[in-house]
């Protein structure tokens, strides 16, 4: 049996064997407790604290599982690293620790145990802080420095290098992958295509946005090098407020493009329960699945979700204040970038604002603005025809997203005519958007150009 090297076939699946760092010493019978970081550097530390090879599983599903783990360590003189995911060790890894007090045990798991349920034997204990991986272990993963500033801990730098293979080589494609899959049905995932140049906002704000990139990319710098100590978790909390339409969802974008980041936009209607306890499950799932990899999650219409407490007049206003402070204390303990966005800054909750590090206020555009915004609604290859976009920005008094809307309405109704796009066109994507937000149509708002949208063409 010591010289079949096969590992016994009764084994956990995905069982794995850590290499011995040491000369192996006869006696066994520890039991340590990991806790904190990532799973990788648990494994690391697990390795430095014991002089024994390390049979790494995690819990075996049934007692014949147990059986040949135990009998798999004690042939190979190995210890066992358990790895727990829950805060609450079952009991029958707390039966099987103390039965088979010969060999060493790791427990390691991301928080602590309950010491209710913890083995009855003595154990000591060991909480790693979490840390980024360094710049020296990008380099030995990819040959190269993270080029966005990306913040991985050891274990997802690991995740990435096995993911690069699978995306043709493309670092930040790697990075976006770590989350993609566990976050597909919690959000929709805006791609993050666009740069600067496609956002139109005054130069306060512009100013705004690039501080608030630059704070995430060199959040390592400031915190990890220079020693400064960051509130929470060291994460980022933007509020975006201002009215529909007005570049909230594409500052994001922008954002996302400019840190090689994926966006995701959480739909409320998902996430709110009616059910006692659910809105905080599926809260849950959301920040555990953004935490497996760089992304930034986009609440919008966040008052819906972070706005004002209420008074306390039954049990669903109480529970409903219970939700709000969990939601304070799911934000604070996570290390990605949140963007809070709403169109009325006064409905957010004031401890949520506190909680803020970075707040743009978005305004409806002026007319240079508008003008610009209207140049860039047109893709190079769109046919145009007499194109007064000097008038449309003078006349009509739009946001972004309603200029983009237009624009596009416009390009439908000359592909259905058959015709480059012409003022007839956008005239009328201008009214069907006026009549979406209930505005009416006058002669004076239209001019020389009501005809079109009077029917009297």
């Amino acid at each position: 049996l010591a010289g079949d090297e096969s590992g016994d076939s009764g084994l956990p699946p995905g069982v794995e064997r850590l290499p011995s760092p040491g000369e192996e010493r006869d006696e066994g019978g520890d039991l340590l407790l990991l806790h904190g970081a990532d799973r990788q550097s648990r494994r690391e530390r697990a390795s430095a604290e014991t002089t024994r090879a390390l049979i790494a599983t995690a819990l075996p599903a049934d007692d014949a599982q147990w059986r040949a783990l135990v009998r798999e360590a004690t042939v190979t003189g190995s210890g066992v690293l358990l790895e727990v995911d829950d805060a609450m060790l079952p009991p029958l890894a707390a039966s099987w620790a103390v039965r088979a007090d010969h060999l060493d045990w790791v427990i390691s798991s991301p928080n602590p145990l309950e010491i209710r349920t913890l083995p009855a034997r003595r154990w000591r204990e060991v909480e790693l802080r979490k840390h980024l991986a360094s710049a020296e272990a990008w380099e030995a993963s990819f040959g190269q420095r993270p080029t966005h500033g990306h913040r991985l801990d050891p274990d997802e730098l690991r995740l990435a290098r096995i993911a690069h293979g699978g995306v043709e080589g493309d670092l930040d494609a790697a990075v976006r992958r770590l989350a993609s899959g566990q976050l597909a049905g919690l959000g929709i995932r805006i791609e993050s295509r666009r740069s600067w140049d496609s956002l139109i906002l005054p130069p306060h704000q512009q100013r705004q946005l690039t501080e608030l990139v630059a704070r995430y990319q060199f959040s390592s710098t400031v915190f990890d090098q220079w020693g400064f100590r960051p509130v929470g978790a060291g994460g980022l909390v933007a509020l975006f407020a201002g009215p529909s339409g007005t570049g909230k969802t594409l500052a994001a974008e922008v954002m996302g493009a400019a840190l090689g980041l994926d966006v995701y936009k959480i739909d409320l209607s998902s996430i709110v329960s009616k059910y006692i306890g659910e809105t905080e499950k599926n809260l849950e799932r959301i920040f555990t699945a953004a935490s497996a990899g760089n992304v930034i999650l986009f609440f919008d219409e966040a008052d819906a979700l972070f706005g004002k407490r209420s008074e306390v007049s039954d049990a669903h206003d109480r529970y409903a204040n219970i939700e709000v402070a969990y939601l304070l204390q799911r934000i604070e303990s996570y290390e990605g970038l949140v963007v809070l966005a709403t169109n009325l800054r006064a409905n957010m909750d004031d401890a949520f604002l506190r909680r803020i590090h970075v707040s743009v206020e978005f305004r409806e555009p002026d007319e240079r603005e508008r003008l610009r915004i209207w140049q860039l609604a047109f893709p190079p290859d769109a046919p145009t025809e007499d194109l007064d976009l000097a008038w449309l920005a003078n006349r009509f008094r739009l946001t972004g997203g309603t200029i983009h809307n237009s624009v596009i309405t416009g390009a439908f109704l000359a592909a259905e005519a058959g015709k480059p796009i012409s003022m007839e066109h956008l005239v009328l994507g201008v009214d069907r958007e006026m009549e979406k937000l209930g505005r009416l149509r006058t002669e004076h708002d239209f001019g020389p150009y009501y005809r079109f949208v009077s029917g009297t063409n």
